[in-house]
């Protein structure tokens, strides 16, 4: 969320809290709509190092169809299953391909 912050100066003029303002409704707007271009934890891959808790989702921020013919799939992301290690599996969706 650091870019939300990037509008609020020292001082709180009418200019500066209406950009903050719109950049905030366009972030919630664009989470609502599950876009993925709103989420600052979309990773090209699965996470490593600290600061995971379990249960925590990084998006897959370039997917595509994996897999052999009968069994595709398209991973959208991981989930951290143990953060001592941490440890995340691939959350795959089925293609029917």
């Amino acid at each position: 969320m650091g870019k939300l912050f990037t509008h609020i100066r020292p001082t709180y003029d009418q200019a500066n809290l209406s950009l903050f303002f719109q950049d905030v409704t366009r972030q919630v707007n664009s989470l609502s709509e599950g876009r993925l271009s709103s989420h600052y934890n979309a990773m090209s891959s699965a996470p490593v190092g600290e600061g995971y808790a379990k249960g925590d989702i990084v998006y897959n921020s370039n997917p595509s169809e994996e897999g052999a013919e009968g069994s595709k799939y398209i991973i959208i992301g991981w989930m951290c299953t143990d953060s001592q290690t941490p440890t995340f599996k691939e959350l795959r969706i089925p293609t029917g391909g």
